[in-house]
């Protein structure tokens, strides 16, 4: 049935109430006004935030080295935040690359260097945001795609992939090839995907996991006005992976209680059933606190009260230390997003920014922790979590288009004039206003609510 864009906005506000109060409170200000809300000074336990943030630091260093990694440094000490909102992969799908430029934009006005994204690294690889590949817009400003993975990866989550080859740089180029480009545009991009996405450093890489992280890094170096920014894009569940193993396996901390205790896991399969990010026995959804990694596919596990169950029954993983330790050292598992969350957020006390979806389940794994908290007695703990910022919405909006109002991808600003397009992403921040660069993509969120785009009167 048809109807009009107020519908299709109620629909969506409906459904995602954060969302709703969000706009009503925020809609008349600019991308640049919304974005100060970003800067919030912490004053969560220091000794866990700088645990963190050396955890972050040392990862980045391996990938981009120590430079890159003291400025990431100094901007987590000075903003302890980060965006969860993307999907990690290669930048470019407007629905994360418009927000990850504000955040950008606004770090460079506080005189920061340095932008982190911790992406979903558990999405699968046929996801519509497209993390196998780049996207660019031809002459005709028609999509067009380079596949670096095929179609036959579609269950594996980027966290399992394995690094794309040499071997994959000429049949990319020969797909660019019959994409309908000016020369001098088809000529850059043949060089920026040769000397980044191909690069030496690229290649050493085992996983596409690290490999899309180097890539994007030297990709946004090359966004007009860009050049001196560190764009540092992340795995949540690496980072959740890497604390867990580093701190919370020799000592009996709160989330070795979590994991360990028997009592701490009944809590968390009461409170956690339904819960999005977590799992749900009724429609067997979801995973407890892991999902299985064999052969590239991410495997749902249920918890038996010994053990971590696949739904098949075929494969049973003690849920005991030793074993749940040796499992995330060889990566055959990867942490759920509910678990994610609460090691990132609610025990290390980041302030996450999420996508529209985002700021409204982070409130509901909020309250599912707490309420684990109270009835387990840590009082101190819940007094921590309670303050605890959920709601700070960074995900998909719309800045920059095209005349015929499709929005642009990261690739597009590489191959316009630079000599304006600076000038052009600094406008549209300053001036274009929250409220329409939501407006826009109404028609999308709609879409991901109900499964059709609207059909309007």
């Amino acid at each position: 049935m048809p109807i009009n864009s107020e519908e299709v906005k109620q629909a969506v506000f409906s459904n995602k109430p954060v969302l709703k109060k969000t706009i009503q409170d925020n809609e008349g200000k600019t991308l640049a006004a919304y974005f100060e809300h970003m800067f919030v000074e912490s004053s969560f336990d220091y000794e866990r935030r700088k645990d963190l943030i050396g955890v972050v630091a040392n990862t980045c260093s391996e990938l981009l080295g120590i430079e890159t990694a003291e400025a990431l440094t100094a901007s987590l000490e000075n903003n302890y935040f980060a965006s969860t909102a993307d999907h990690h992969g290669f930048i470019g799908h407007p629905f994360f690359f418009n927000a990850d430029m504000c955040q950008s934009l606004a770090a460079m006005q506080r005189n920061q260097q340095a932008v982190l994204i911790l992406s979903c690294g558990s999405i699968a690889m046929n996801n519509s945001s497209f993390p196998r590949g780049l996207l660019v817009h031809d002459e005709k400003l028609e999509e067009r795609r380079l596949h670096f993975f095929s179609t036959k990866y579609p269950p594996a989550p980027a966290h399992a992939l394995s690094a794309y080859t040499k071997e994959q740089e000429s049949r990319i180029l020969k797909e660019l090839n019959s994409i309908d480009l000016a020369a001098a545009k088809k000529d850059l991009l043949k060089r920026v995907i040769s000397e980044v996405c191909f690069s030496t450093a690229v290649m050493e890489e085992t996983s596409f996991s690290h490999q899309a992280t180097i890539v994007n890094n030297a990709l946004w170096k090359l966004i007009p006005g860009q050049e001196k920014v560190e764009f540092i894009q992340l795995e949540q569940e690496e980072i959740t992976r890497r604390l867990l193993l580093q701190f919370h396996f020799e000592t009996e901390t709160l989330l070795w209680r979590l994991l360990f205790n028997p009592n701490f896991r009944k809590a968390f399969a009461r409170h956690f059933d339904g819960i999005t990010g977590a799992f749900n026995t009724k429609s067997k959804r979801g995973s407890y606190m892991f999902w299985a990694l064999r052969e590239g596919k991410r495997i749902a596990l249920e918890y038996d009260g010994k053990h971590l169950v696949s739904t098949d029954g075929l494969l049973i993983i003690p849920f005991e230390a030793e074993v749940i330790e040796r499992e995330l050292k060889a990566k055959r598992l990867i942490p759920t997003m509910a678990l994610s969350f609460i090691v990132l957020s609610f025990y290390y006390g980041l302030r996450c920014g999420g996508g529209f979806s985002q700021i409204n389940y982070l409130g509901e794994i909020k309250r599912a922790y707490m309420g684990l908290l109270a009835e387990m007695e840590e009082l101190d703990e819940n007094k921590r979590v309670e303050p605890i910022d959920t709601e700070f919405f960074c995900g998909e909006f719309v800045m920059m288009e095209h005349k015929n109002k499709k929005a642009a991808f990261a690739l597009d600003m590489l191959l316009s004039d630079r000599t304006i397009i600076e000038k052009v992403i600094s406008t549209a921040f300053h001036t274009k206003t929250l409220g329409a660069s939501v407006e826009a993509m109404m028609p999308e969120f709609y879409k991901i609510i109900t499964g059709t785009y609207p059909s309007y009167v």
